[in-house]
Protein backbone atom coordinates (compact mmCIF):
# COMPACT_ATOMS: atom_id res chain seq x y z
CA UNK A 1 0.00 0.00 0.00
CA UNK A 2 1.35 3.69 -0.75
CA UNK A 3 2.29 5.58 2.02
CA UNK A 4 -0.11 8.50 2.76
CA UNK A 5 1.31 12.41 3.60
CA UNK A 6 -0.52 13.97 6.50
CA UNK A 7 -0.78 18.11 6.41
CA UNK A 8 0.83 19.91 9.07
CA UNK A 9 -2.19 20.97 10.46
CA UNK A 10 -4.60 17.66 11.02
CA UNK A 11 -7.74 20.15 11.70
CA UNK A 12 -7.80 22.26 8.87
CA UNK A 13 -11.54 22.58 7.39
CA UNK A 14 -11.84 20.64 4.18
CA UNK A 15 -12.49 22.12 0.68
CA UNK A 16 -15.01 20.78 -1.35
CA UNK A 17 -14.70 21.17 -4.95
CA UNK A 18 -17.41 23.18 -6.60
CA UNK A 19 -20.12 21.06 -8.81
CA UNK A 20 -21.56 22.75 -12.21
CA UNK A 21 -25.33 23.07 -11.53
CA UNK A 22 -27.29 20.50 -13.08
CA UNK A 23 -29.68 21.38 -15.87
CA UNK A 24 -33.26 19.75 -15.06
CA UNK A 25 -34.60 17.97 -18.45
CA UNK A 26 -38.23 16.64 -18.41
CA UNK A 27 -39.14 14.12 -21.09
CA UNK A 28 -41.55 15.35 -24.09
CA UNK A 29 -43.23 13.02 -26.33
CA UNK A 30 -43.42 13.68 -30.37
CA UNK A 31 -45.70 11.95 -32.99
CA UNK A 32 -43.61 10.54 -35.51
CA UNK A 33 -45.09 8.79 -39.29
CA UNK A 34 -43.95 5.15 -39.78
CA UNK A 35 -41.97 6.38 -42.44
CA UNK A 36 -40.20 8.77 -40.44
CA UNK A 37 -39.41 6.40 -37.18
CA UNK A 38 -38.07 3.68 -40.03
CA UNK A 39 -35.74 6.83 -41.07
CA UNK A 40 -34.99 7.35 -37.28
CA UNK A 41 -34.44 3.86 -36.47
CA UNK A 42 -32.00 3.85 -39.94
CA UNK A 43 -29.92 6.96 -39.16
CA UNK A 44 -29.31 5.52 -35.25
CA UNK A 45 -28.48 2.24 -36.62
CA UNK A 46 -25.89 3.90 -39.10
CA UNK A 47 -24.64 5.94 -36.47
CA UNK A 48 -24.35 3.13 -33.67
CA UNK A 49 -26.86 5.76 -31.25
CA UNK A 50 -29.90 5.41 -29.89
CA UNK A 51 -33.02 6.49 -31.35
CA UNK A 52 -33.13 9.26 -28.34
CA UNK A 53 -29.52 10.22 -28.61
CA UNK A 54 -30.62 11.31 -32.21
CA UNK A 55 -33.41 13.05 -31.53
CA UNK A 56 -31.51 14.72 -29.03
CA UNK A 57 -29.40 15.91 -31.06
CA UNK A 58 -31.53 17.05 -33.99
CA UNK A 59 -33.42 19.13 -31.58
CA UNK A 60 -30.69 20.71 -30.49
CA UNK A 61 -29.51 21.50 -33.39
CA UNK A 62 -32.39 22.91 -34.93
CA UNK A 63 -32.42 25.18 -31.81
CA UNK A 64 -29.15 26.25 -32.32
CA UNK A 65 -29.22 27.06 -36.14
CA UNK A 66 -32.77 28.62 -35.61
CA UNK A 67 -31.41 30.90 -32.94
CA UNK A 68 -28.12 31.86 -35.20
CA UNK A 69 -31.39 32.83 -37.94
CA UNK A 70 -30.57 29.98 -40.69
CA UNK A 71 -34.03 29.14 -40.54
CA UNK A 72 -36.57 31.72 -42.53
CA UNK A 73 -40.04 30.23 -41.04
CA UNK A 74 -43.26 31.71 -42.27
CA UNK A 75 -46.20 31.51 -40.71
CA UNK A 76 -50.04 31.68 -41.72
CA UNK A 77 -52.88 32.51 -39.36
CA UNK A 78 -56.57 30.95 -40.43
CA UNK A 79 -58.97 31.93 -38.98
CA UNK A 80 -62.26 29.48 -39.21
CA UNK A 81 -65.55 30.60 -39.09
CA UNK A 82 -68.76 27.84 -38.11
CA UNK A 83 -72.12 28.45 -37.60
CA UNK A 84 -73.50 27.08 -34.38
CA UNK A 85 -77.25 26.41 -33.61
CA UNK A 86 -78.85 29.46 -31.28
Amino acid sequence: MAKQTISNNLFSKTTKEEKEPKVKSSPLSVYLTTEEKAELAGIAKELGESKHAVMQFAIREFLRRYAAGEYEIKTERVTKKTIKPL
